[in-house]
């Protein structure tokens, strides 16, 4: 049976469902944008959105079996299809469910990994799905859309005329306004609670329901107008689902939406910041920035809001207005920052901010409410829901060496990792002993409990405060009540020999205490434990508690979290062998004097390892001795006395003292 066959009978048995809507499948319905008139702006999206909300959903396979083939069946060979972004003919037969070379698959346009899962109508909606080559899709993946220097290092290779990078793709010029009024047409009909989609004017992030570039959109659309092969397929698209684009019926409404290319154009970059301010006590401030990006100016621009809101083009200075200059360029980007200063005891306060210029302007919405924040246990926090607003106190127990952007908080009832980008408010900067209060939401990454939900406010209330001491804990014990606490795993060793490596698979080492196994993770290549030997012989290993996944992680902070257990000496122990045995050398011991720790490096001396250390006192007494050292370890001495010190160190043919001072 031929594959034109198949596809008839298909479409046979699916269109008869839908008598209704077949008959009325080219030709645009008399009303159907009734209500539209006159409206521009939100309203008018929000018009849109209501005319085409409801419409026939369709089963995923229906777009391999049925659906595409038609569509996009290649008129000069009906048992071909025509491929979107590659704008080739191959068999309809050939569809791949993985990355197979010349084979096609259902692809995205809007990537369902910005905003939406396999249960949703949006990932059957068939504005949305094209055929596309199965490795051309694995290469757009779910990048933004944007403008690529067309060099051939960008090229992408299958795709004729089409250009990506690492974070952007560029399409072949006759398809790029196909593809930004598929982008607007999303961005209209999945405007609700359960799913916003918003086009945004940078570079966007995966998870979030938002695609960027906007402005290049526009321009996109303006390039390459609607052709009649756009409206022949959008006709038939409107036959199978029951809903219209309309940005192909009437593409002056990008304008009125989301503005001109070629006029000015004002649109917000409003990552991290949230307009609601939440509570902020009557005396205190809240700050948050945000960016305008500025487009074809003519004239000045200028940015107003009524108190107990305040501007700022500093951060500094506030006012109920401030402007900002143009300078001709064609592209600017303005930084407002906006401040909330309740007037009142209980003020509920609301505002509009009013951005203008010549031929343009844009309002965005902001709140806030007067009141004292109550600042809870982390140990309760760990209980609420996720995308709850917590305000927690807590003391910064990691410096950022497992992750630059991670920091892990404790109360002495739980800790908390804190991951903030917000202006101001970066987690980045915070301190090892930093005293904080962070006001946040509850978000999960692998399972991992963090307060990473914009806005993030971050106050330092002391810096410099003494770490809690690590729980001592067995290997069994380390579970979700130790998240993102310190503890102390004692007498285990390393399974792995070799180097320390950081970040990805290659930071995952194992320690067991003979029976059971945890994995010591080095999330970073910059960690000052990578490149470093994994010891051998028994260690106390202290970290803060991890989760990735189903599985739990203790990372080390520093190379003073690797302590080598002891041998049991007797204190009046003599030297095994006389002084005069042992050749006195420079640079093995670092610092000296030192007041807390020393490192001992033993590859200065090409050691046939393993060493031991020995450390005596002046009057010859041991005071610490380790067995099976590699090199460049590091040994407490904070418990010495202020003093000078011999440090022998020996292996089985080789002997060498240097003296210590301890201070």
């Amino acid at each position: 049976m031929s594959i034109k066959l198949i596809l008839e009978m298909k479409n046979i048995l699916l269109l008869i469902s839908f008598t209704i809507i077949s008959t009325t499948a080219f030709c645009q319905p008399d009303g159907y944008y009734e209500g539209t008139n006159g409206l521009t702006g939100e309203p008018l999206k929000t018009k849109l959105h209501q005319i085409i909300n409801n419409h026939e959903v369709f089963e995923y396979g229906d777009f391999r079996d049925v659906i595409l083939p038609d569509l996009d069946q290649d008129p000069n060979n009906e048992e071909n299809i025509i491929l979107f972004y590659k704008n080739a003919s191959i068999p309809i037969q050939n569809f791949a469910s993985n990355n197979e070379p010349d084979f096609w698959n259902r692809e995205h346009t809007w990537p369902s990994s910005h905003g939406f899962n396999n249960e949703d109508t949006a990932y059957t909606d068939v504005h949305n799905l094209r055929p596309s080559d199965a490795t051309v899709n694995s290469s757009k993946s779910n990048k933004d859309f944007n403008d690529v220097e067309n060099i051939e290092a960008n090229e992408e290779g299958e795709a004729p005329d089409t250009y990506t990078n690492a974070d952007f793709w560029d399409p072949r010029d006759e398809i790029k306004g196909d593809v930004a009024r598929i982008l607007f047409y999303m961005a209209t009909r999945y405007e609700s609670e359960s799913l916003d989609l918003e086009l945004v004017d940078r570079i966007s992030f995966s998870g979030e329901p938002e695609l960027g570039i906007l402005f290049t959109l526009i321009k996109w659309h303006n390039q390459d107008p609607v052709d009649n092969a756009e409206r022949e397929r959008h006709e038939g698209a409107f036959g199978y689902q029951g809903n219209r684009n309309p940005f192909i019926d009437h593409p002056e409404w990008v304008t009125e939406i989301w503005g001109d290319a070629t006029a000015p154009n004002l649109i917000l970059n409003d990552l991290n910041f949230s307009s609601d301010f939440g509570r902020v006590e009557l005396g205190s401030t809240k700050d948050q920035q945000y960016q305008l990006n500025a487009y074809n100016l003519t004239n000045d621009v200028s940015v107003v809001v009524e108190p107990p809101f305040y501007v700022s083009s500093d951060g500094e200075n506030y006012s109920d207005s401030i402007g900002f200059s143009s300078d001709n360029n064609p592209e600017q980007v303005f930084t407002v920052h906006l401040r909330f200063d309740p007037e009142t005891e209980g003020q509920d306060a609301t505002a509009e901010v009013l951005h203008s210029t010549n031929g343009d302007s844009e309002v965005l919405h902001v709140q806030g409410l007067e009141g004292a924040i109550e600042v809870i246990r982390i140990a309760d926090a760990r209980e609420l829901s996720l995308g709850e607003i917590v305000n927690v106190a807590g003391i910064v127990i990691d410096n950022g060496n497992n992750s630059s952007n991670n920091r892990v908080i404790y109360d002495g009832s739980a800790g908390i990792v804190v991951r903030s980008f917000d202006a101001g408010n970066e987690s980045a900067n915070l301190q090892l002993g930093d005293s904080i209060i962070v006001t946040g939401g509850l978000e999960e990454y692998n399972n991992l409990l963090q307060i990473a939900e914009s806005p993030i406010t971050i106050t330092i209330i002391e810096q410099g405060v003494n770490l809690p001491e690590p729980e001592i804990i067995e290997i069994t014990d380390v579970g979700e009540e130790f998240e993102s606490q310190l503890i102390k795993i004692e007498n285990v060793e390393f399974v792995e020999t070799g180097n320390f490596m950081g970040g990805g698979s290659d930071g995952n080492f194992t320690i067991t205490d003979g029976e059971n196994e945890l994995i010591f993770r080095i999330g970073s290549s910059e960690h000052p434990l990578a490149g470093e030997p994994v010891p051998s012989g028994t260690y106390n290993v202290t970290g803060f508690v991890g989760q990735f996944g189903d599985d739990y992680q203790l990372s080390p902070r520093t190379i003073d979290d690797l302590e080598a257990v002891e041998d049991e000496t007797d204190s009046t122990e003599n030297p095994p062998l006389a002084v005069a045995d042992y050749k006195s050398i420079d640079g093995l011991i670092f610092p000296n004097p030192a007041k807390d720790v020393v490192f001992i490096k033993t590859e200065k001396t090409n050691f046939n390892h393993p060493v031991t250390v020995t450390i005596y006192s002046a009057d010859g007494r041991v005071k610490k001795r380790l067995s099976n050292i590699s090199k460049n370890y590091s040994i407490k001495i904070n418990d010495l006395s202020a003093g000078i010190y011999s440090v022998m160190i020996s292996s089985e043919d080789q002997h060498y003292i240097q003296k210590l001072v301890k201070y």
